[in-house]
């Protein structure tokens, strides 16, 4: 439990607005007070900052799917999401926190924006050689992706297709990430496994659904995304596998 909290206030105190994800966010809303500039040192509390990172809303409106998912990646409270009990519990508390995220998981096909840069995003492209703190960005971006793409399969219409489409992809990063352990551990496996584990609940996929009901365990880890036993993740990664090969 240590070791998480500790991670959690390196990511708090580095300043991921920028470096994230290495875009030049041409689109995007610019944020008029930025971490580290003598504005942002002069807000007291942190809902203030929370505050100031609004975005208007005649501009909000104005920006296109791809043009509000650029901004929400440049969102200079992102790493709130670390900062508690678990990171369901987080995502919520920053949508909930920002009305760019709360108006990207409404508007149409921005899912399917997401899981464009989702797709693109690849496991491997990194640097053995980059500091931790770069490695921690890096693999922040995963989970990041993951949980809001997690929450949107919860408030969109997705159909099989697109299902089964991130399904595949989820996979292809699970088996990728397990091959590069050095950055990648546990923490990035927990937010993988549970968008999987969403799309198949969300998919009424009964083998899962069955599973759910006889395993405290998971019941535990959809709600919280807690783990008491990775062995669930196992568990998840089988059924995805069936998933698709019987949804044809």
């Amino acid at each position: 439990m240590k070791t998480i909290r500790t991670i959690v206030v390196m990511f708090i105190l580095i300043s991921i607005y920028s470096l994230i994800f290495g875009q030049n966010l041409i689109s995007a809303y610019d944020y008029p007070i930025k971490p580290g500039t003598a504005e942002w040192k002069e807000l007291q509390t942190h809902q203030e900052k929370i505050k100031v990172c609004q975005i208007p809303e005649d501009t909000l409106k104005k920006l296109t799917p791809s043009d509000l998912l650029q901004t929400c990646i440049n969102y200079p409270l992102i790493s709130d999401m670390l900062a508690y009990d678990n990171l369901y519990e987080g995502s919520k508390r920053v949508i909930r926190n920002f009305n760019g995220l709360s108006e990207f998981l409404i508007r149409k096909n921005s899912y399917n924006a997401l899981i464009r840069l989702y797709e693109n995003s690849k496991i491997e492209n990194y640097d053995s050689n980059w500091t931790s703190n770069e490695k921690g960005r890096y693999t922040f971006k995963f989970i990041y992706f993951e949980m809001l793409l997690s929450q949107m399969h919860k408030t969109d219409d997705i159909d099989l297709l697109t299902r089964k489409k991130m399904i595949s992809l989820c996979l292809r990063n699970y088996y990728s990430m397990l091959d590069h352990k050095e950055i990648f551990g546990v923490f990035s496996l927990r937010s993988l496994a549970f968008l999987i584990a969403s799309i198949l609940e969300e998919s009424t996929y009964q083998p899962f659904l069955t599973e759910i009901k006889k395993n405290t365990d998971l019941q535990i880890f959809l709600s919280s995304t807690q783990i008491f036993d990775f062995g669930i993740v196992d568990v998840i990664i089988n059924n995805a596998n069936q998933f698709l090969k019987n949804r044809r």
